[in-house]
């Protein structure tokens, strides 16, 4: 979820001589939408963008998030904001529409620093954004710009940020010291030594220099670095033949070039060496490591090559070590102004794509390093090289496609990223980086690491948006280049996760039979490998394969066997999982001391994790919450139901998961007002059905058994074959189906469901009940048209395959079950349209609290 400042960046920074553009900037982004900093590089926008963002923030309950586009290289600010801000998933939509969605209601002040390269990508997003006509949601998001360049957006209130005040000639020694760019000045040289002092008769000199650099902090800030060692004296005369051309300048070139000429003049301090060094580090994005250095620039291979130069640019105040992560950095403007002067041919070339080939690596070693866990280590280390990471794949996926070596390389670490990608809710951000990788690299990748490339859009598409029959044809298209199901494997366990990837799909769609096949023998290719990740993955599938189709021993059996699997090797993401499953069976058969027991170590493991939302299967942070407020309210501990039921409420509100959020309001009903009293229970061979003082007895009926086991577990799925075979009496229902829908078709219905959500979010939040309604019958009639018409991995199904003869028999006895009680308890019948769905997957989700006389929870025959 968007995050409040961190202290470091929300301390007040002493700026001097801007008390009066503090106030009003500060007054101008509590009164209107859109702000924009204008002025020159190293005047201080960003500086004064911090402070007034802390100052500021205790006005945004939802925070103040910084997007720092200086380490974004064009193309990469969608990615870089959807990261800021925690964007959970798109739900298979336009990106932009879901960050705009996520952003709009929340009382948040996102501030955007240095737009200036990438302005068009920026106003992309700020104009649905900012647009109070667009409809949807109240618009409650601020934001706060720095740019050398206006938006040009309507309704941008702009402010020009000015050099710091001068001292005027002739001022006397007092009038200079209290000038905001000699306070400065003399601050800066005492950070470098303590001991500094302007000497007497030198304040003129000083009141001079500060006049040459225009009072631009960043000029003045390297100059002061200087001081100590020349003296004010010397360092002015060294100035002024450089900086001569500047007076005859317009005001605007005078101050961009007083920051030039103070940065050429350092680097003629510099020896060759520092200056090399100096520009070569323009090549990283954001921060990096001494390590980096060394891999990217190191040309002898002795470690420290560059250690005296960076040391020295250090003191120099050119580069910034960050002691607490223990990283440096080049200020924005002087990376710039280093990398326009870097010119190196063939050498730059090859730096380029040493700085490529090096955070690639890192990225192959950190998936690898997720896989084998803990994964906290690797999700915190690679996070810092994320600005490097984007600029690495960028270049390494250049269209022109001339390297393909490095292509390749790209599209190893791409295909290694997606765990990483999913725990961090970046799922898009993945898929179009593997897509791309794909396409560049084509044929020239090994056809197991195309497949792989194929696996990951699969899995981070199918979590993004729930949308499996998509994923599912990715999913064949991989396995169709390894030659097909029965192939046997290659060199690694691939073929094995997309097969075990691919029953998911069948499992999630009712597709039982195949499901079991396909994760069987997918987990059996896996086995041959030395893959602990992928066993307990394999694992998992099988498992769940097995509780679509209602073998929940079986599925127990799976799943208890990943969690032997990952304790022995550590991945908490895959312990997370196989307990939350593990919690869910217990759950069902009313064990629900277990149930808490696996909940609250799923939960923990999540938290750790920052899992906060990972899908269909896998949950979020507020269905875990939920899951433990229902069995604890079961165990009779109200306090501990009610403080779940109630955070998990407020999670699920940020994450404007309305669902969820909807669940727990009937929980949190259920703990205070206490449930309607219903029953549907078993008397001898019919039933008992009622609510309130409405009651009846009727014969038994398959309907009847149908609605039993929904009533019995609300808020919980169950696939329409597993209970068309429990009323039957057998085990377990399958099917398979036809010819592909092809990728047009799938996109159309998506489409339709896309423009319906909106419709949805618009109607609630406008308080309209008709429009509402009428949106969400036809979207529950597409879902219900889709259903009917499509399988899994996009396939037609036949008239009579089993899993759509249990789709229409379940719907069909569930609707006249309901109709039968409706004859002498209308009350409860009316309760039960609202409340149950059918299809593919059916569900009690019931619209007011009930508590069920359901005969001790016994399982109907």
């Amino acid at each position: 979820m968007p995050h409040h400042l961190t202290p470091a960046e929300a301390a007040p920074r002493l700026l001097h001589g801007r008390d009066a553009e503090l106030s009003e900037i500060s007054e101008l982004v509590l009164s209107h939408p859109l702000v924009s900093l204008t002025g020159p590089g190293g005047v201080g926008k960003s500086s004064l963008a911090d402070v007034v963002a802390g100052g500021v923030e205790e006005a945004f309950v939802d925070g103040v998030v910084m997007v720092r586009l200086a380490e974004v290289r064009p193309g990469a600010v969608l990615d870089a904001m959807s990261a800021a801000v925690e964007l959970p998933r798109t739900g298979g939509g336009d990106r932009i529409t879901a960050l705009v969605r996520w952003l709009r209601p929340r009382r948040m002040l996102l501030v955007i620093d240095n737009c200036e390269h990438v302005l068009d990508e920026v106003a992309a997003i700020l104009v649905p954004l900012l647009d109070d006509a667009a409809g949807g949601s109240e618009r409650r998001a601020h934001v706060l710009a720095t740019s050398r360049r206006l938006l040009g957006l309507v309704g941008e209130q702009a402010f020009h940020v000015a050099p710091l005040a001068l001292p005027a000639a002739g001022d006397p020694p007092e009038g200079i010291a209290g000038s905001a760019s000699a306070v400065l000045f003399v601050e800066r040289a005492r950070d470098r030594d303590r001991g500094f002092v302007v000497p007497e008769g030198q304040w003129s000199s000083l009141g001079e220099l500060c006049r040459r650099l225009d009072g631009l902090p960043l000029a003045l800030e390297l100059a002061a670095g200087k001081a100590s060692a020349l003296g004010i004296p010397r360092l002015l005369a060294r100035l002024e033949k450089d900086l001569d051309v500047v007076s005859r300048s317009s005001e605007g070139t005078s101050r961009l070039r007083s920051v030039e000429a103070v940065y050429d003049w350092s680097e003629q301090l510099l020896s060759e060496r520092e200056r090399t060094l100096l520009r070569r580090l323009s090549v990283f994005t954001g921060s990096f490591s001494i390590e980096a250095v060394d891999a990217v620039l190191g040309t002898s291979g002795t470690l420290g090559e560059w250690d005296d130069a960076l040391t020295a640019l250090v003191e120099s105040s050119l580069v910034v070590r960050d002691h607490h992560h223990d990283r440096y950095r080049l200020l924005e403007t002087v990376r710039q102004l280093a990398g326009e002067r870097w010119e190196e041919g063939d050498a730059s070339d090859e730096v380029r794509r040493r700085h490529a080939s090096h955070y690639l690596t890192v990225a192959i070693r950190a998936g690898d390093g997720f896989k084998d866990g803990p994964e906290r280590e690797w999700l915190e280390g690679l996070g810092p090289d994320e600005p490097n990471l984007r600029a690495a794949l960028d270049h390494a996926l250049h269209r022109d496609g001339t390297d393909r070596e490095l292509a390749v390389q790209g599209l190893a670490a791409a295909a290694n990223l997606p765990l990483y990608w999913w725990t961090r809710s970046q799922h898009r951000e993945g898929f179009d980086r593997l897509r791309s990788a794909l396409e560049t690299a084509g044929d020239a990748a090994p056809t197991e690491l195309r497949a792989a490339g194929l696996f990951g859009m699969a899995f981070l598409w199918a979590h993004d948006g729930d949308d499996w029959p998509t994923a599912a044809i990715y999913l064949r298209e991989g396995i169709d280049l390894l030659g097909g199901a029965v192939a046997e494997p290659g060199e690694t366990p691939i073929l094995g996760y997309l097969l075990c990837l691919l029953g998911e799909a069948h499992a999630v769609g009712g597709d039982t039979r195949e499901a079991v096949e396909l994760t069987r023998r997918g987990r059996d290719l896996i086995a041959r490998y030395r893959d602990p990740w992928g066993l307990a993955f394999a694992e998992w599938n099988v498992g769940f394969a097995a509780q679509c189709a209602g073998d929940l021993e079986g599925a127990e059996r799976h799943y208890r066997e990943m969690i032997h699997i990952q304790s022995a090797y550590g991945s908490r993401l895959e312990l997370m999982i196989g307990h939350n499953s593990l919690g869910e069976l217990a759950e069902r058969r009313g064990d629900h001391e277990a149930a808490r027991e696996h909940y609250v170590r799923g939960l923990d493991l999540r938290r750790n994790l920052g899992a906060i939302r990972l899908g269909y299967a896998h949950g979020s942070l507020p269905l875990s919450l939920l899951a433990l407020a229902r069995v604890s309210r079961a165990l009779g501990d109200d306090a501990a139901a009610r403080a779940y039921a109630s955070e998990s409420q407020a999670a699920a509100t940020q994450m404007q998961d309305g669902p969820t959020a909807d669940a727990c309001a009937r929980e949190l009903m259920l703990l205070s007002a206490g449930p309607v009293r219903a029953e549907l229970r078993r008397q001898g061979a019919g039933w008992v059905v009622g609510i309130g003082g409405e009651s009846t007895v009727l014969a038994d009926s398959k309907g009847l058994r149908h609605l039993h086991r929904l009533v019995t577990r609300p808020e919980t799925p169950i696939s329409a074959t597993v209970l068309a075979g429990l009323a039957d009496g057998a085990g377990r229902l399958g099917g398979d189906a036809g010819t592909v829908l092809d990728r047009r078709a799938v996109a159309e219905y998506r489409a339709r469901l896309e423009a319906l959500d909106a419709e949805i979010d618009e109607a609630a939040q406008d308080g309209h009940e008709t429009r509402l309604r009428v949106a969400q019958d036809e979207r529950d009639a597409l879902i219900a048209e889709l259903g009917r018409g499509t399988g899994l991995g996009g396939r037609l199904r036949v008239d009579k395959s089993d899993a759509e003869r249990a789709r229409i028999n379940v719907t069909r006895t569930v609707r006249e079950a309901i109709e039968r009680i409706g004859a002498d308890c209308p009350r409860l019948a009316e309760h039960l349209r609202a409340s149950v769905k059918t299809g593919t997957w059916c569900a009690y989700h019931p619209t007011v609290a009930v508590s069920w006389n359901d005969d001790g929870g016994q399982e109907a025959p």
